[in-house]
């Protein structure tokens, strides 16, 4: 058995406080039914007997001679025809109850019965038939009553505000134990697990942290800047190229970094401009390229525009 953290056993308990709340209502419960419907109420009427002057005072044995006489059948088989009691002898002679204190010549008589009436009547009747027998038996009336039976007002046997109490409790003690049991059975448990064998749950959580750990770890990682790609120009084309060196798969760093926006202008391009071109030649020429120049188309003199003939000149 390992060592048990009682910090850990008492959140335990605190997490597992609707099973123990269940256990305790679950014991008074079973104490309202046996108190309601299985335990029989019983009832009990007591009296007092004392021995006047009897043959030795010093001598103890009379008074056990007088005890074991009044649970005789002698006493007893009397009763139980007179009064018409539907129990036997035994049962009769388990509720009757004789005792006497040390050094005093006092009998206590205690007669149980599940009717106070019925108890009151049977404690008359046994302590009537005892003084005749003592009478037929010792030859001497001896024997007088001090206090009478008494009439029982309730079951000496039920006292249902402690019983519930005691049901209660019974069922929080047996809840705590339980409980401990568990606890200590899956912490051992658990703790002789391998981790192919421990639980679904945790396992995922620990996963779910490690790639938690592995975010913050990559967003707190300083991005180095990348050097931009040189390029090379080529005497046989006027456009630049871009030549990068050859980068190994082990040389990327990861994560790459964002691309540069290029910002792109939709301008009209321009064609370039004849440099044979004079000032005084027409703008469309100006503007063609030297593979469209061809010979000037000849021009004809408008009708304003006199022809002068050389010859004539």
């Amino acid at each position: 058995m390992e060592e048990i953290n009682l910090y850990d056993l008492l959140r335990y308990y605190t997490r597992k406080w609707r099973v123990i709340l269940a256990c305790v209502g679950a014991g008074l419960l079973i104490g309202v039914v046996f108190n309601t419907f299985i335990q029989k109420p019983a009832y009990k009427s007591n009296a007092t007997l004392l021995l006047v002057n009897p043959p030795n005072a010093q001598d103890s044995t009379m008074i056990n001679n007088y005890i074991q006489l009044i649970k005789s059948r002698r006493v007893l088989d009397p009763v139980i025809d007179q009064e018409k009691l539907d129990i036997s002898y035994e049962d009769l002679s388990q509720n009757i109850t004789a005792t006497s204190s040390k050094d005093t010549q006092v009998i206590k008589l205690s007669v149980v019965n599940s009717q106070p009436s019925e108890t009151k009547r049977t404690a008359e009747r046994v302590i009537e038939t005892f003084k005749r027998q003592v009478k037929e038996i010792y030859k001497a009336d001896n024997t007088q009553v001090v206090d009478t039976a008494s009439m029982p007002e309730k079951p000496y046997n039920v006292n249902k505000p402690l019983q519930l109490l005691l049901a209660t409790a019974a069922g929080f003690i047996l809840s705590i134990i339980g409980l401990f049991f568990a606890y200590d059975f899956s912490h051992s448990k658990r703790a002789t697990a391998t981790p192919s064998q421990k639980p679904r749950r945790s396992f995922r959580l620990s996963a779910r942290l490690q790639k938690a750990r592995a975010r913050i770890s990559r967003a707190m990682q300083p991005q180095t800047p990348t050097k931009p790609p040189v390029k090379a120009t080529s005497s046989f084309d006027e456009n630049p190229v871009s030549a990068q060196p050859e980068q190994s798969v082990s040389n990327v760093s990861l994560p790459m970094p964002p691309e540069p926006r290029v910002s792109i202008s939709h301008t009209t391009p321009q064609p370039p401009v004849n440099p044979s071109a004079t000032p005084s030649s027409d703008w469309r020429q100006a503007y063609r390229p030297a593979s469209w120049q061809q010979t000037p188309r000849p021009t004809t003199p408008s009708q304003n525009e006199t022809t002068i003939d050389p010859e004539k000149k």
